[in-house]
């Protein structure tokens, strides 16, 4: 019997360990080196962190949304990636009656938008190379679906540190986004604003560009962000 439970307990310990060790390869854990007792690894606590920064995302955002519509008398919204798709996560509507639209949980295109670009601009390369591998839909005249072309707007938009899009998936409208950065340095959200084209002068966006760069740069460093 004791011979029984002796080896039941080696087989045990031998499948507690496999799962331990792929978390120990993963950096999920780590083994103190002396008591030989397990902690939480670096990995684990970086999910924590990103975790933690995109519960925060809406409630730090959600002041400057309000500010950026204020200011600028048009349609502010925040969103993110999801599916190689914009995700719209908030918004705050334009006081005007002529206005842009954007619904809360709906989804817009990457490459046509200027949350998306701006999104798309700072993935890692494969990312973008598997991006612009797919078919690129055109929405108006002006939706840029030449993969070349693509990329080269997206350097320069990583360059600029913001995107103006103007009538590429809607021809009357225009748009301005920043990236929102977490505090691992990866891309978390975008923050913008749209409206009517006739509205959205060049020197209008000119105008607005600070705005909107310097609200994306105060939630980064909410989120914990250091440049």
């Amino acid at each position: 019997m004791a011979s029984d439970r002796s080896g039941r307990r080696g087989r045990s310990q031998g499948i507690f360990q496999r799962p331990v060790k792929t978390f120990e390869a993963h950096g999920l854990v780590v083994q103190e080196p002396k008591s030989k007792k397990y902690m939480l690894g670096p990995a684990i606590i970086e999910l924590a962190g990103t975790k933690l920064a995109q519960d925060d995302l809406p409630q730090v955002s959600r002041r400057y949304l309000a500010q950026l519509s204020s200011e600028t008398r048009e349609t502010a919204h925040l969103a993110t990636l999801y599916e190689s798709e914009v995700l719209y996560l908030d918004k705050v509507d334009s006081p005007q009656p002529v206005r842009v639209a954007a619904r809360i949980g709906g989804r817009v295109p990457l490459h046509c938008t200027a949350n998306g670009k701006v999104l798309l601009a700072y993935q890692a390369d494969d990312v973008i190379d598997r991006f612009l591998q797919t078919p690129l839909t055109r929405y108006t005249t002006a939706t840029i679906v030449d993969p070349v072309a693509l990329r080269a707007e997206l350097i320069q938009i990583r360059g600029a540190g913001f995107c103006a899009e103007r009538g590429q998936y809607s021809p009357d409208t225009c748009g301005i986004a920043a990236a929102i950065f977490r505090f691992d340095g990866d891309v978390s959200a975008a923050i913008a604003i749209s409206g009517p084209s006739h509205r959205l002068t060049e020197d209008q966006v000119s105008a607005f560009v600070p705005l909107i760069v310097s609200a994306a740069g105060a939630i980064s460093s909410q989120l914990g962000y250091k440049t």
